[in-house]
């Protein structure tokens, strides 16, 4: 009896340990937030009436450290560290005639020590708004170890308008599936864009 109850406390502890919150990030590496933001992606879209109460509208920003002074520890035997991160969802809802409007601050936060600095843009508006689709990624992100590579993008010109279009239908079992039917590249034809400029997006979701 003393073995079960010992097995007992062992599974609740361990499943406990496994459901367990991550640990908050330290106050020395938190970032602080840009009172006066001066670059923007401004998102502008039209959603059809059939499709008004079936989207759902959600932008998210990844901000991300970039001074590898402040960089996590993974696993310190095998030397495994990453940039820290902080992810922020920015929804709105549509007005009347179906048009809404998303604005992103790309410097939302100030630099600091750690260097605080956008890392991508995704799009995670649609008929599932866990499913989302990255629209850009910045450079330069400095040197951890997601950022090797990325420094040497090419220079402009820069594209700062895209064009997003979503064409929506019914797939068997009655499942609605939208998807981009056309959209134009941000930068070069790849997605690395550089941080210091205003982007406009334009973003439509029509049924077929």
């Amino acid at each position: 009896m003393k073995w079960i109850l010992l097995f007992l406390t062992i599974s609740v502890l361990l499943h406990a340990c496994g459901n367990a919150p991550p640990a908050p990030m330290p106050k020395k590496f938190q970032p602080v937030v840009n009172p006066n933001p001066n670059y923007f992606m401004t998102v502008k879209g039209h959603v059809a009436p059939e499709l008004l109460s079936k989207i759902n509208l959600k932008w998210q920003a990844i901000y991300s450290t970039t001074n590898p002074a402040c960089d996590k520890t993974y696993n310190k035997f095998e030397g495994v560290v990453d940039w820290r991160q902080v992810a922020l969802d920015f929804e709105t809802h549509v007005d009347k005639q179906g048009n809404y409007e998303i604005k992103i601050p790309l410097d939302h936060y100030r630099q600091g020590f750690c260097q605080w600095k956008v890392a991508s843009i995704l799009d995670c508006s649609g008929t599932s708004p866990n499913t989302c689709g990255t629209v850009g990624q910045f450079y330069p992100c400095g040197k951890s170890q997601t950022c090797v590579g990325s420094d040497d993008s090419p220079p402009g010109p820069y594209v700062t308008k895209a064009l997003f279009m979503n064409v929506c239908q019914y797939i068997p079992k009655n499942q609605l599936k939208c998807q981009a039917n056309s959209q134009s590249t941000l930068f070069n034809n790849s997605l690395q864009i550089p941080r210091k400029y205003n982007y406009d997006l334009t973003e439509s979701f029509t049924m077929k």
